[in-house]
């Protein structure tokens, strides 16, 4: 399902709402390949974050690993949710950088 540019920023934070709003069009044509591959890392390094994070709470509910005190921080919610928007935005970057050449 895509998501509209307001359902991104209200699943993402502010900082990487910013990141992936550079893969929506017009701002992913302006761009040239380098650019185009620094912010493929940038995405990555995201991704791997919150797939780390997801894994923990799966690891959690299944009993395996001991939750923090305070339970999973507030900005974690939906952490498998923020992890689909940030997937969607590199497969349209890895698409952008393809055509490319």
């Amino acid at each position: 399902m895509a998501d509209t540019a307001a359902a991104e920023r209200r699943i993402l934070t502010e900082p990487e709402y910013a990141v992936v709003a550079e893969t929506h069009h017009p701002a992913l044509g302006t761009r040239s390949r380098e650019e185009l591959r620094a912010l493929a890392e940038q995405l990555s390094a995201m991704d791997a974050k919150v797939r780390e994070i997801t894994r923990q709470r799966a690891r959690e509910k299944r009993g395996k690993a001991v939750a923090p005190a305070g339970g999973p921080a507030p900005e974690e919610a939906g952490a498998a949710r923020r992890k689909q928007v940030i997937a969607a935005a590199i497969k349209r970057l890895n698409r952008q950088i393809a055509r490319m050449g």
